[in-house]
């Protein structure tokens, strides 16, 4: 079982998850797929731009839920799209994953550089 680094506990994609029964929840977990098929491959990079207030925060959540080891046990994804798919067990909680959100670092930081003293 690994450790999620910079956590508070709290996973915005695992709690919306948990209301997919009761309330409007767009399950966005085919990008997973999409994902999981450029790993280890020459396409492996990726990058998510999106507006303002249009999830990114969610689906970073959701990348870290399904490929971290820190999830193992925690079943998220049972009924969403990805769980149909062939890569969900051979991809589930397999990997060491380091989640860094930049938006809770210290507004009292000037920079991100490192300063030699």
């Amino acid at each position: 079982m690994g450790t999620v680094l910079n956590s508070d506990g709290y996973n915005s994609f695992a709690d919306l998850a948990a209301f997919r029964d009761r309330d409007f929840f767009v399950d966005k977990t085919g990008f997973i797929a999409e994902v999981s098929a450029r790993i280890c491959t020459g396409r492996r990079l990726l990058t998510v731009s999106l507006p303002r207030r249009f999830g990114k925060t969610v689906m970073a959540h959701m990348l870290l839920a399904y490929y971290s080891r820190a999830y193992r046990g925690i079943r998220v994804f049972d009924g969403l799209g990805i769980a149909d798919t062939e890569s969900y067990a051979r991809h589930l909680n397999q990997y060491d994953v380091i989640y860094i959100d930049m938006n809770s670092i210290s507004a009292r930081l000037y920079s991100y550089t490192i300063r030699s003293y």
